[in-house]
């Protein structure tokens, strides 16, 4: 029940990562921000989950336009991009419907 008790803090969290994401500096999106962003992507609400998702891709672009090669090894990029494509070999249809969701939503 503690679980559902404060879904709409979390939803209202979910729907401003991006402008959250804007107003801090990168590392502090990359260190907090994007735990947070996949972490609610699997969350036990599916409005929190649907209102994360929709965030993925704005966040993926802050990221992406400060970073001079975003897809080399040692990117922290690569971790939120390994993270997303892990969901698609999860056994829970859920999180492979989470990662379809995702790349639907860049």
């Amino acid at each position: 029940k503690a679980e559902t008790d404060n879904w709409r803090f979390r939803h209202r969290l979910a729907e401003q990562l991006a402008e959250v994401g804007a107003i801090f500096p990168r590392d502090a999106v990359i260190e907090t921000l994007v735990p947070l962003a996949l972490d609610l992507c699997t969350d036990a609400v599916a409005e929190v989950r649907c209102a994360s998702i929709a965030q993925i891709g704005k966040l993926l672009a802050l990221l992406f336009i400060e970073e001079p090669q975003p897809l080399a090894d040692d990117s922290p990029l690569q971790y939120f991009l390994q993270t997303i494509t892990g969901m698609a070999s999860a056994t829970s249809c859920y999180k492979r419907l989470n990662c379809v969701q995702i790349c639907a939503s860049l």
